[in-house]
């Protein structure tokens, strides 16, 4: 279980804290402990008494060291792993107390800088500096806007990989814009069924522009429709309300407003309302602007970061200039009088909440984070598994060489199979490898395992079947490790503590979903470089070998590599041979086929169908000196394998034959200048087939176009 403290001054139940609520009551129970801290008790203690140990915790107008250090103590007591707070003095001594108390993640929800506070310039002040001091104990400052993540990095100098955005989100599927709910909403009032009713939701105060909208309300009645039935409905409660009473007398428009007060059926209220007001001149992401959207009815709003990134002008609203009047009245009874254009602002805002703002995406991106800064802050020991091709394992590289860079002191080891292990070992970012072979050797292996007490265990590869998910979740379950870690293939990957998100229709190469997971836990790319390991030893392998076949620098030697791990990838033999006689032949080359022992057969067929002598490496070199051996060659020739990538890490000129896989997928990385790659659209592809009987794909690539892309790429590189 992971234990989060939530440290929120509650002053009244405002966005912030039902946005705080909908955390603390969506996330999962069975994974997450929770208890909140309340500086000050009220609704919102109520609104989460059975998803959460609420902790007793008053505090009064004054800041006290003697409250930071009995929260510090409390944090401590309560072996708290997260501490998340909202608010100015919530916020500080949050930070403070969990900094003493040493706790491994703090986290700010940030909805509004000191600096835009509504008191003195003195107590500004003091806010600032306060805020400013503390900042540096927080891990994560969370932001609903872009605009507020732009001002954090710019103002407060906070590092951009320090900010995650999180929009705020509604229970779409609760959200229904019920007449019943109107009719209720209309006979309390007393109006009537042909009388639109234009409304705002929220607290009565200076930020939320009211004093604007009861102006624009005297210039609708009074100039624009004075001959029109309206009414105006302000739900609420603030230190606003005495005067925007004044304003409504002075202005004589008393018959026309109603102040309906505090109310806890919005979702009636909303029913009823024509259109939805909120003339703000400050903003964070406001919750009532979603839920308004989610029951269709359209936004007329002031133009200001926060609103701006939620209503689209013009599409689901309208947007206005903030502190005028006139230009809100106009908005709004242009909706009035085009109830067609209203009705479609209204359904597209459904749609778009729908799709961008659901509660759900919100939760998922909260536990997401949760998980990922508690990995990122374990600097113990670290289980990777790539349980995958040879090509993989170099594809898996860049990944493994960011996670030793997110935790440099770390111990991490690699479980990985026979295959795969050659291209790897000796790498400088793993403190070991452990050898997967099936049955043979699997419970002294799973035994060692366990001794390890990972920190975290991370799957790198994809989940291909839900079969191959349940394999993957016995082979966790036995491993043991206290955080799990892996990508979630099309929703297969349930038993991760992290799912990193992946969808398989998605068009992205598998290095990138490989980072893909060491992002999710804080990890910065700057660079992606494939890397592959060989040594001193075989280096004078292959060159002692070498020199024995008479191949000296001068010699352009090619190597063509006829050896794939699925058969349904390789090219027809009749096309090999013809191939390697046109290079032989017309380009006064040295061809060296290459591949494994079990591949002689291959090659003995190939080399009989040719005019000409090849040179047969076939199982002559290990991996490694294969490595050695390619960075001899000024061009390789292949099909889609795991050879094709460890020439990417060289850098070495190719030319791909690209078959039934997943191009997007598993295509050369990087090294576009120096690689040609041929492939054949047909309608069968991509296939997973390990054998193919057609080979359509294959067949359909000519020795002519493989020779002029070869003569190509050796003009332009050697």
């Amino acid at each position: 279980m992971v234990r989060i403290l939530y440290v929120i001054e509650n002053l009244f139940f405002g966005g912030g804290e039902r946005a705080f609520a909908q955390i603390i009551n969506g996330l999962d129970k069975k994974r997450y402990e929770i208890y909140v801290v309340c500086l000050l008790q009220g609704e919102f203690a109520e609104k989460i008494k059975n998803s959460a140990t609420i902790l007793s915790f008053n505090l009064r107008d004054r800041f006290s060291l003697v409250k930071i250090y009995q929260l510090a103590k409390m944090i401590k007591e309560k072996d708290i792993q997260i501490v998340h707070s909202q608010g100015g003095r919530a916020d500080f001594f949050a930070r403070i107390a969990a900094k003493i108390a040493k706790v491994p993640v703090v986290i700010s929800t940030v909805a509004m800088p000191p600096e835009g506070y509504n008191v003195g310039l003195l107590k500004k002040g003091i806010y600032v500096l306060l805020d400013r001091f503390s900042e540096r104990f927080v891990d994560r400052f969370i932001v609903v806007s872009e605009a507020l993540k732009e001002r954090l990095i710019k103002k407060h100098k906070i590092p951009s990989e320090k900010i995650v955005k999180i929009c705020n989100g509604v229970e779409v599927e609760e959200y229904e814009s019920r007449d019943e709910d109107a009719f209720k909403i209309r006979e309390e009032f007393n109006i009537s069924s042909n009388v639109p009713i234009v409304g705002f939701i929220g607290r009565l105060v200076w930020q939320k522009g009211l004093i604007y909208f009861v102006q624009a309300m005297k210039k609708i009645v009074s100039e624009m429709l004075p001959n029109r039935e309206i009414k105006f409905l302000i739900v609420g409660e603030g230190p606003l309300r005495k005067k925007l009473e004044i304003l409504v007398k002075k202005l004589d428009i008393r018959d026309v407003v109603i102040f309906a007060g505090f109310r806890r059926d919005v979702k009636e209220v909303l029913s009823s309302l024509e259109i939805l007001v909120l003339p703000s001149i400050r903003e964070g992401q406001p919750i009532i602007l979603l839920e308004a959207m989610a029951m269709g009815k359209p936004i007329v709003a002031t133009n200001i970061e926060g609103i701006n990134e939620t209503v689209i002008n013009e599409v689901t609203g309208i947007l206005v200039s903030p502190k005028n009047p006139r230009t809100l009245a106009e908005a709004i009874v242009y909706l009035l009088e085009d109830k067609k254009r209203a009705t479609e602002m209204g359904r597209m805002g459904k749609k778009i909440v729908n799709e961008k703002f659901n509660i759900k995406n919100k939760i998922n991106q909260y536990e997401q984070l949760y998980e990922a800064i508690i990995a990122e802050k374990l600097n113990k020991s670290i289980l990777l598994i790539q349980l995958a091709g040879l090509g993989d394992m170099v594809m898996a590289t860049p990944a493994i060489e960011a996670i030793r860079n997110l935790h440099p002191q770390g111990k991490i080891y690699l479980l990985t199979n026979l295959r795969s292990k050659e291209v790897i070992r000796g790498s400088p970012y793993l403190d070991g490898i452990f050898i997967f072979e099936k049955f043979k050797n699997f419970f002294p292996l799973i035994r060692e395992l366990r001794k390890y007490h990972f920190d975290m265990v991370i799957n790198l590869y994809r989940l291909y079947s839900f079969k191959g998910a349940l394999k993957m979740l016995f082979l966790f379950l036995l491993i043991g490790g206290k955080y799990w870690i892996g990508r979630d293939t099309d929703g297969k990957g349930f038993f991760y503590h992290l799912k990193v998100p992946e969808k398989v229709s998605d068009k992205k190469h598998e290095i990138e979903y490989k980072l893909d997971i060491i992002r999710a836990i804080g990890g910065k790319i700057d660079q992606i470089n494939l890397k592959v390991e060989y040594d001193k030893d075989d280096e004078e392998f292959v060159n002692a070998f070498l020199k024995k076949k008479n191949i000296i620098e001068d010699d352009i030697l090619i190597g063509i590599n006829c050896s794939t791990f699925r058969p349904s990838r390789n090219w027809i033999i009749r096309n090999y041979a013809k191939l390697a006689d046109s290079l032989i032949q017309r380009l006064k080359v040295k061809v060296a086929f290459l591949g494994v022992a079990k591949d002689k057969k291959l090659i003995a067929k190939i080399k009989k169908s040719m005019m000409e002598k090849p040179l047969d490496f076939i199982g002559v070199f290990n991996v490694r000196q294969l490595i050695v051996f390619l960075k001899h060659c000024q061009l390789l020739i292949s099909p889609d394998s795991g050879i094709v990538h460890i020439a990417s890490a060289l850098k070495i000129p190719m030319v791909v034959l690209f078959g039934p896989g997943e191009y997007y997928r598993y295509r050369p990385w990087d090294n576009e200048e120096k690689t040609i790659v041929i492939k054949k659209d047909v309608d069968c592809s991509p296939c997973f087939k390990k054998t193919c009987f057609s080979k359509k794909c294959m067949k359909l690539i000519t020795p002519e176009e493989v020779f002029e892309a070869a003569t190509k790429l050796l003009k332009r590189n050697v």
